[in-house]
Order: C-alpha cells, then structure tokens, then sequence
C-alpha cells in the first residue's frame, strides 16, 4: 500500500501454507474470508480461525501467517482512523446502512465488496452501479444500497 493513503483494499488468494501476510506497520487491517477457511496466526499474540464470511481485526504491524485456502478481501487503515466491513444480503427494495460509532476516531472507513450480482449505491449524491467482484471503499457518508436482478452469465 502506498504511502500517504488513508484506506483501502483488495482482494486475494491465499493458497500457501504459511503464508506471511504483508506487514503494514503504518496501517490496522480486517480481513474478511469471502470463500474458504484458513487458521491465522498473529505474531504469537493469538491464533484465529476465519470460516467463510467471518473476520479478523489486527494491527498490520503483526508478523501474520495464514494456513489453508480462502479467497479474502482485506481492508487497510491507517492508524488512527476506524475501518468497517459489513456482509450484507441487500433487499430487492434496498436498503438503508447505518454507521457503526467510529469508536471516538476523528475519520472512519468502508469497504464493501460485491461478492455475488449487481446493485446500485447512492453515496453522497452520487449513484453508481456494483457488479460481483467489485469494491467500494468510503469515508464515512450516508450510504443507500438497492439489489438489482442477479447477474447473468
């Protein structure tokens, strides 16, 4: 992650048996298993099974690795800030979010990943459509969500 940003995130493959995560020491990080299972372990603090759609939340400067296969989206944020992922399962009449407390932090993050079909988000006076695969990561704004008809191959 380059220097200097606030949030972000990605999505990725983890297939290796120990892998090591990268470490981010600038950054905390919520790591959301999409698909799969994996153990973590967090630099001898704690170990932690993630099942799919289940997350962990921790400090990017741990020393991480990860045992068995998932597709997870991970989202960064620099230290300092909040950072939220929410599974959702959006209501064909949409839907309205509401912000958890950003836990006295002067700026909060979302990331949202579409994991299967289509919506359209209303963010800010702005609308944009989401198709599977793809993310949104915000700032802390009211946030309207709408399913649309799945995705057809």
């Amino acid at each position: 992650m380059r220097k200097g940003i606030l949030c972000g995130g990605s999505v990725s493959v983890f297939e290796q048996e120990g892998a090591a995560l990268d470490q981010l020491g600038e950054y905390d990080r919520v790591l959301l298993a999409l698909d799969g299972d994996t153990v973590l372990i967090h630099q001898g603090q704690r170990v932690i099974r993630l099942k799919a759609l289940e997350q962990d939340r921790f400090d990017g400067c741990f020393s991480t690795k990860s045992f068995g296969r998932i597709l997870g989206y991970n989202l960064m944020v620099r230290k300092g800030a909040a950072g939220y992922l929410d599974v959702l399962e959006l209501a064909e009449d949409g839907q309205s979010l509401e912000w958890e407390d950003s836990e006295g932090r002067d700026y909060a993050c979302y990331g949202f990943y579409f994991h299967q079909g289509h919506g359209v988000v209303n963010w800010g006076g702005q609308r944009q459509t989401v198709r599977s695969g793809e993310q949104l990561v915000r700032p802390g704004l009211p946030l309207d969500l709408a399913r649309q008809m799945p995705d057809v191959a």
